[in-house]
């Protein structure tokens, strides 16, 4: 611990300017400027940093300065940024309505002795509910901020409600989070990513968002076992020797015992992720409930080995041995599949043509494909976890084909993504999100949405998109690399391929660049990386670079 928390001290270090002296009138331009307190986070489970709180006399633009800086210590609800606030205004401000990641210098302007503006360059935001957005570049923010003389002294009388930091600062005092929700069937559960800094409220902040519910463009494909309008009967979680205590309003009681099985199974999910919580006591109204633990399953991550196409048929590339999947080779000829795509459980092969698509069982005597969808232009098939075969065709006014694992269309709409020129379609681990990669005029964009199923598992339609992505790149690939987590490779006027790993609900993670590559598949983050060249070569990300692994593959993929 004590060797991470230097380590990113010292990367921190390295990205922020420490304060500068007092000036007698307010710049036109300033960086936040941080201290970082090399003790604090040594020695406890959170690393912080510790800004500086107003001196004896200090001018307008110094009071204006501290306080920006100090959106940088949010330990004992941001203490140190209320010193710089009048006594009425101290207990107004709420820092945790808002968070702005800044981009570059803010402008300030100055209007009087007691009124201010700011310009700020926001990269990203994250709301109250924690929800990372980021921003196209050169957004930009104007912040307000007012004066007073009280006590002999400059206070602030008025600011915005927000933070403002850097993303070098934000990535070492926020952290991400999922709250779970459940799928439609109450068989999985569903992460939904929120970023809070790590403090002692934090268990709090995380209930509360997972009672104010999922975020609007996934809500159409989670269910909650918590009753709606339930709230905390306390002011906040509390933890003791390892055991989180959530007391709830008597509407939990509205709940049947099972599903209050599976909400005690939502909470535990989503609060034994604080590195000091391994139980989860559910109280409602202050009466100790005895609710039995379950564990709903999370989709385990597939093998971190891929499965690629070769002349053989499907082979599993692990370490030091290939395996190939039996029964493959042949069906892969019948058909001359170019792309394929596995069951979860490997029992069912899906295979791309140059007549369209195809499915077959695996293990059976003299089986044969069974055509599934005959349009052009379509993408490589993709399975569900529930066993569904989804075939997307990337033409304009074509939309997406599900059947399942014996060739029965589903009745199905696809809204929105008819219209649209794709790249690339994939879905979750657990079935509940799908992700696709479109082709614009301005560039390509990259969207999530909810998948909606009916009470057979049945998927019936998507929900509103949600932009993960806008680039004025060539993104050429992506697909899902985990919970939450998509791996997505653009290509550059000069032939080299830049992969990355990016967060639903995040940052962007980027890879070493690689020339010639055209695909990239994950499983678990950036852990299991591989990229597929134009020429049929594949290579495994490791120690930050490439490593070549197979040579003759025409494509890759893990089940699904």
């Amino acid at each position: 611990m004590r060797k991470i928390a230097q380590t990113l001290l010292a990367l921190v270090a390295t990205a922020v300017l420490i304060a500068t002296s007092a000036c007698a009138a307010l710049p036109r331009s300033s960086d936040i400027k941080v201290g970082p307190n090399l003790d604090t986070g040594l020695t406890s489970d959170y690393l912080y940093y510790s800004p500086v709180g107003p001196t004896e006399g200090a001018s307008q633009v110094e009071i204006l300065n501290g306080f920006l800086n100090a959106g940088t210590g949010p330990q004992n609800d941001y203490s140190i940024a209320r010193e710089f606030l009048s006594e009425k205004f101290k207990s107004e401000w709420n820092p945790n309505q808002e968070v702005l990641i800044q981009r570059g210098k803010v402008e300030y302007s100055m209007y009087s002795n007691t009124r201010a503006t700011a310009t700020v360059e926001v990269a990203a935001q994250v709301n109250s509910k924690g929800q990372y957005e980021t921003l196209p570049t050169g957004s930009t923010r104007l912040l307000d901020f007012e004066f007073v003389w009280e006590n002999d002294q400059w206070r602030l009388s008025k600011a915005p409600n927000l933070t403002l930091v850097i993303q070098p600062v934000f990535d070492v005092i926020f952290r991400s989070y999922s709250i779970y929700f459940y799928d439609q069937q109450f068989e999985y559960l569903v992460p939904d990513l929120r970023w809070f800094p790590s403090r002692a409220s934090t268990g709090t902040r995380l209930v509360n968002a997972l009672l104010e519910g999922p975020s609007d463009w996934l809500s159409s494909a989670v269910r909650s076992a918590i009753p709606t309008g339930t709230k905390l009967s306390t002011a906040s979680v509390t933890i003791l020797d390892g055991t989180a205590t959530v007391d709830l309003t008597n509407r939990a009681l509205t709940a049947t015992p099972k599903l209050r099985e599976r909400a005690k199974a939502q909470i535990s999910a989503t609060l034994e992720q604080l590195a000091n919580v391994y139980n989860v006591d559910i109280q409602i109204e202050r009466t100790p409930q005895d609710i039995a633990t379950i564990r709903p399953p999370i989709p385990a991550e597939v093998s971190m080995s891929p499965v690629a196409l070769t002349s053989s048929g499907l082979v599993h590339l692990a370490a030091n041995v290939n395996t190939s999947v039996i029964g493959t080779k042949q069906l892969l000829a019948q058909v001359g599949a170019t792309d394929f795509a596995l069951s979860y459980d490997e029992q069912f092969l899906a295979m791309l043509g140059p007549d369209g698509a195809y499915l077959a069982k695996l293990g059976q005597v003299g089986n044969n494909a069974k055509r599934i969808d005959g349009r052009g232009g379509l993408l490589a098939p993709v399975f569900d976890i529930q066993g569904f075969v989804w075939s997307s065709s990337a033409m304009v006014g074509q939309g997406v084909v599900v059947t399942d694992r014996f060739g029965k269309r589903i009745s199905f709409n696809p809204g929105w993504l008819t219209g649209t020129d794709r790249l690339a379609f994939s879905i979750s681990r657990e079935g509940s999100r799908a992700s696709v990669l479109v082709r614009t005029e301005g560039g390509t964009q990259l969207y999530v949405m909810a998948i909606e199923r009916n009470e057979k598992s049945e998927p019936v339609r998507f929900g509103a998109p949600k932009l993960v992505l806008g680039s004025s790149a060539a993104i050429t690939n992506a697909s899902w690399a985990g919970e939450v987590d998509l791996a997505v490779i653009s290509t550059r006027a000069n032939g080299l391929a830049a992969p990355a790993i990016t967060t639903v609900g995040g940052a962007t993670t980027n890879l070493a660049t690689i020339q010639g590559a055209v695909s990239i598949v994950a499983s678990n983050g950036t852990s299991s990386v591989y990229v597929l060249s134009r020429d049929g070569t594949m290579y495994q990300y490791r120690g930050a670079t490439w490593n070549l692994v197979q040579s003759s593959v025409s494509a890759l993929h893990f089940p699904g």
